[in-house]
């Protein structure tokens, strides 16, 4: 069965490659999350969630879980 790509949100304002961009600019290059979050418009809270993502498995945002969610896991109350 082939999978199909979930389009982004309407709010995501950077595709999965521009956030990773942005992870290498900080954790590699030497980059403020301030810096980065100016250049790429984004909430320097959230650059540094995307960073740590990266360092932790070499992605940046939301990406396929094996849990059969298409990337995203579920809050239930």
């Amino acid at each position: 069965m082939a999978q199909t790509r979930r389009p982004q949100h309407p709010n995501a304002a950077l595709t999965p490659v521009a956030r990773l961009k942005m992870a290498k600019l900080v954790t590699g290059d030497g980059w403020s999350v301030t810096a980065a979050a100016q250049r790429f418009q984004a909430d320097p809270k959230t650059v540094r969630k995307w960073c740590s993502r990266y360092r932790c498995d070499g992605r940046a945002g939301p990406g396929p879980t094996g849990d059969g969610l298409g990337g995203y896991r579920l809050q239930l109350a």
